[in-house]
């Protein structure tokens, strides 16, 4: 839920107000929650273009998640799109097509620090990854409410580390 509230978020803050198409790639668990995200932050939102490489897994999805949204849910089949080499954002930089000077982070943005969208004619790349901090945050503070409240026990992750 954590990872589909993040696609939310950078929707609501990066996405055009009149946003009424997405692309999904992949049929799994974590769209399902990203694309009820993005439902919530764009109320235009009509069409859903998904592609999975197992097409029953994407004809599973649309039917469940199409109705259950209202949406529009088409499979999308480009096999010309299989020859592009996956682009994240680490390769993007490293092969010069982002500056690093010009990525903002998504926290910043929300906290008025920076600005998100600023016209309907700007094109932006969200990768909503390394936001696992949430994780350790939530982590952290389980951990001090066990303690507060002398619950729990004490786990051995592993004993031998593994890089030693």
């Amino acid at each position: 839920m954590r990872t589909g509230a993040v696609v939310g978020v950078g929707a609501q803050y990066l996405a055009r107000k009149d946003a009424a198409v997405v692309g999904l790639i992949g049929a799994g668990v974590i769209n399902r929650t990203q694309l009820t995200a993005l439902h919530v932050a764009l109320p235009g939102l009509r069409e859903v273009r998904l592609f999975d490489i197992a097409p029953e897994k994407a004809r599973a999805f649309a039917e469940e998640m199409g109705p259950k949204l209202g949406l529009e849910i088409t499979l999308v089949d480009n096999k010309k799109q299989l020859q592009l080499p996956t682009a994240i954002l680490t390769d993007m930089v490293a092969e010069e097509l982002v500056n690093p000077d010009e990525i903002v982070e998504l926290g910043t943005i929300v906290n008025g620090k920076a600005l998100g969208r600023t016209s309907d004619e700007e094109r932006i790349f969200f990768s909503p990854l390394g936001m696992g901090i949430e994780d350790l945050i939530n982590a952290h503070r389980v951990y001090l409410e066990a303690r507060r409240r002398g619950v729990g026990q004490a786990l051995e992750l592993w004993h031998d580390p593994v890089w030693t």
